[in-house]
């Protein structure tokens, strides 16, 4: 058996092969200094002719960083596989970096995954047989896609602009970013051999289509959805498919020395509906397979540092074409396989095993060694009990008796789980079929220090927080097939309209289980937030304004409810652009209330159903009174849950999709900060006019929606990242909350400078920071980024540059040292700036010296002197 330690050897044999007979180009789980040595010829992201196109893309736009493939694999092995160059929402294009496998949150250095493959087995002429995308021990890959350009990675978007793709590719897109890979089991040159099955790769001849997608919503950033069709493309009938997802995960921060030796890993079937809370004991089915790390890497009393892992991930089957799934984990342990590798067995299952093929693998009972293993676990139709009931001796229930070392399972190892679905009887030459999971995180599922007691494990599932992980499970299935949407079929034109289910659970009293069904037509949408503004600047020295027109924004429909949901805006400022560095420098939205109906709840107590999103004033007079508007206007919290507004009658209203009767008891809630949009208004007196209702609406003029902000008090000589955000106030008939669009849509890096045209209007010359350069400091940025990392690592910056103008720096005696050339568009925010490296002509670091600089432009010519100390 081989474990991690493994790799290097096994992958150096397996890239000789590929290079050999198909030529492609990807590394595996080497050291860098390995990658770099064995480099092939050609390039990875231009194929020669007939070479398979591998490649690794990584979605970006949620709140993970998520890789996959296009050879049926997931994640990048802890980085050790590179992000393919060109990526739509990569933050240089052109950059060759190792990828984040599935980092959470993206831009934390935390990874929740080292690698997971796609896993397809089937009976072909009798003859079972696996195709793996990676088997996680072996080192056996048996995907590859086709050459360039068919076999290379696509990306969509449904945004109507995106960082680096011009055009953006919208047709046909379904998330804010599409991933779409195709490849096939069918290359046999240059494959692995399987040790275990003594003979070549025997292909089952199936395609894979795989279109992964992701949102930045809200309910939608802590999961992507991963959309299978498989084809059979071979020449004869593929019978008793059976799928799966495997995944070994390492949770660690990638500052520890390592993490895969204490992972635990379980699955969850249910979890308290959202819909009916505890009040009926109604729990919603998510199915869900889960992994994490034993203890999150707390510090003291629990405390959350930059190298704690608390969260937890996992896979979700949104759609199969059966109903059949199977949850498997277990241990690979290579030095004592007959001891050590384990994993939990139906007593039946391993004694049918046994009788018919004899030992597993190498004596062990855990890792499934080829093809009629991988079967068999694939097919075996069992869940495993939870990791952490190891030592919980279930042969009673008919499962094998613990291992000898089960207190050492039980507490976290090397673990790795197949979530596996099927059998789809048979598909013809030409058929095909599909599946889509979920991959979900879910955050804070460890809140507390919480360890393993292998003769209590109850007592420690029960500090295990699932609530945030189910909600996201939720969702992934609501964002795939939403509920209560008749999604026309594609064919008839004709939906099936929404379905329910409840279904008693044996022994567990008037516990119910809840299916909350679509109509099984697939949507791959969810509500989203508004379209944020495109924004221009005007900025000067020491200040940002930002500008822009909120016309689409603002009267823009909802296309999930059709309804005109924007609330307002949130104007933020970063000094990195991160995802978590995002300070909130003011927000304004429409003066409008939450509104609540408390509904009698028998024997005692009551139950809050929310009524409105936001009922503004006007509507509040209206249909409740004026004496309600004007005390709301004074005192917004006059009426809370435990003190409301009653309604005195006489008639029953109906407002929106709700009603309220005489005698209904109501209470209201700012429904953000009530701030109103005047302050941003361009035209302030225009504004004031439509919003009085002098302007008829079919007659409001577009300036009316023209807005302006402006952040005084900064550096000019440091950027910052400016975002404008819309949000719209929620649904509450689905009950969801408020939301809001990423802030990286429109982030810009900006510098309070005033523009080059102003600069040289006002005989501005050009200033270099810091000068002189002492390479002895520790200079800092407002980040905190020391010399050596970040925006300014060994640089000297110039600033109040023209938008284009050419850089030459000089010794002394003349000798020209560098020249840049800087080309910006005048409107670009960065035109005025730009900076050298401290790196000559000959790629080689300069000396201490003085410096002379010459900026050559239309406008005229400029020089200057700067010195570097070393």
């Amino acid at each position: 058996m081989r474990g991690k330690s493994y790799y290097v050897f096994v992958t150096s044999i397996f890239v000789v092969f590929l290079v050999l007979f198909i030529g492609s180009s990807f590394s595996l789980a080497r050291t860098r200094t390995q990658r770099e040595a064995s480099e092939p010829s050609f390039s990875v992201q231009k194929p020669l002719a007939g070479e398979a196109c591998v490649q690794q893309r990584t979605h970006r736009v949620a709140k993970y960083c998520f890789t996959l493939t296009n050879w049926g694999f997931i994640g990048s092995e802890a980085r050790g596989q590179d992000e393919t160059p060109g990526g739509c929402f990569m933050n240089d294009p052109n950059a060759v970096l190792p990828a984040p496998s599935f980092e959470f949150p993206c831009g934390s250095d935390l990874e929740y995954l080292f690698q997971g493959a796609l896993w397809v087995g089937a009976v072909v002429e009798g003859e079972t047989l696996v195709s793996v995308g990676a088997d996680g021990w072996l080192w056996i890959n048996e995907m590859f896609p086709g050459a360039d350009p068919e076999g290379c990675i696509k990306e969509k978007s449904i945004r109507p602009a995106t960082p680096n793709c011009n055009p953006p590719d919208t047709a046909g897109a379904r998330s804010e970013q599409d991933i779409i890979a195709i490849y096939s089991d069918t290359a046999t040159a240059g494959v692995s051999p399987d040790d275990y099955d003594r003979r070549p790769h025997k292909p089952i001849g199936i395609q894979i289509e795989q279109r992964s997608y992701s949102w930045s919503y809200d309910y939608a950033e802590d999961f992507a959805l991963i959309d299978f069709t498989i084809k059979n493309i071979g020449q004869k009938d593929v019978k008793g498919i059976w799928m799966g997802l495997y995944v070994d995960a390492d949770v660690a921060s990638m500052a520890a020395s390592s993490g895969f030796t204490d992972d635990i890993t379980g699955f969850r079937a249910t979890y308290p509906s959202a819909l009916w809370g505890d009040t009926l004991q109604y729990q919603d089915a998510i199915q869900i397979g889960w992994i994490a790390d034993d203890n999150g890497d707390l510090g003291k009393g629990g405390v959350v540092s930059d190298r704690s892992v608390p969260s937890v991930t996992g896979v979700r089957v949104v759609r199969a074409p059966t109903e059949n799934i199977s949850f498997n984990y277990w241990m690979s342990e290579g030095n004592d396989p007959v001891n050590l590798d384990w994993g939990p067995q139906k007593q039946d299952n391993w004694d049918l095993w046994i009788k018919n093929y004899g030992s597993w693998c190498e004596g062990g009972k855990g890792t499934p060694c080829g093809d009629r293993a991988k079967y068999f676990v694939l097919s075996n139709g069992e869940h495993d009990y939870d990791q952490i009931f190891a030592c919980t001796d279930e042969s009673d229930s008919g499962w094998l008796p613990p291992p000898g070392f089960c207190t050492d399972l039980a507490d976290g190892y090397d673990t790795r789980y197949l979530f596996s679905f099927g059998p789809i009887p048979i598909l013809h030459p030409g058929d095909s079929t599909k599946v889509t999971v979920g991959y979900v995180a879910g955050e804070n599922f460890h809140y507390k220090v919480n360890s393993i007691d292998v003769n209590n494990p109850m007592a420690y599932y029960r500090n295990l927080d699932f609530s945030d992980f189910a909600t996201n499970a939720r969702w992934a299935g609501w964002v795939y097939d939403n509920p209560g949407v008749d999604t026309p079929d594609p064919v008839t034109g004709v939906g099936d309209g929404y379905k329910g289910k409840c279904f008693k659970l044996p022994n567990e009293g008037d516990t119910c289980l809840f299916y909350y069904e679509g109509d099984s037509i697939p949507d791959f949408k969810g509500p989203p937030p508004p379209n944020p503004p495109r924004l221009v600047f005007d900025n000067g020295k020491g200040y940002i304004k930002m500008k822009w027109n909120g016309k689409s924004t603002e009267e823009g429909r909802d296309p999930f409810t059709g309804a005109r949901d924007f609330e307002g805006y949130r104007i933020y400022m970063s000094e990195t652009g991160q995802p978590n560095d995002w300070t909130l420098l003011a927000s304004y939205d429409y003066v409008d209330y939450k509104m609540y109906k408390l509904k009698p709840k028998l024997p005692t107590g009551h139950i809050v159903e929310w009524l409105d999103e936001g009922i503004r004033p006007d509507t509040i007079e209206k249909y409740l009174g004026k004496a309600l508007r004007d005390t709301l206007e004074r005192n917004p919290n006059k009426y809370t849950e435990f003190s409301p507004w009653v309604y005195p009658g006489p008639e029953t209203l109906q407002i929106s999709w709700y009603e309220i009767k005489p005698g209904d008891s109501l209470y209201f809630a700012l429904q953000d900060w009530n701030r109103g949009l005047r302050d941003l208004r361009v035209n302030k007196a225009y504004a004031d006019s439509v919003d009085l209702g002098l302007v008829s609406p079919s007659e409001i003029r577009d300036d009316y929606y023209e807005c302006e902000f402006m952040q005084e008090g900064l550096l000019p000589s440091f950027p910052v990242w400016i975002a404008v955000t819309a949000f719209d106030f929620g649904d509450a008939k689905t009950n969801l909350g408020g939301l809001e669009a990423s802030k990286g849509i429109n982030a810009k890096q900006v510098f309070p400078l005033d523009s080059p045209a102003k600069a040289q209007a006002l005989g501005e010359k050009v200033v270099v920071v810091p000068n002189p350069y002492k390479i002895s400091e520790n200079y800092q940025n407002p980040q905190g980024l020391e010399s050596g990392s970040g925006q300014f690592a060994r640089r000297i910056n110039f600033y109040n540059l023209p938008a284009v103008c050419t850089i030459r720096i000089y010794t002394l005696d003349g000798d020209l040292v560098r020249e840049i050339e800087h080309k910006k568009a005048e409107d670009d925010p960065t035109a005025g700036y730009d900076y050298w490296d401290l790196i000559n002509q000959n790629t080689q670091a300069v000396v201490s010296g003085i410096y002379l600089y010459g900026i050559e432009s239309k406008s005229g010519n400029q020089i200057g002197k700067f010195v570097i100390i070393k």
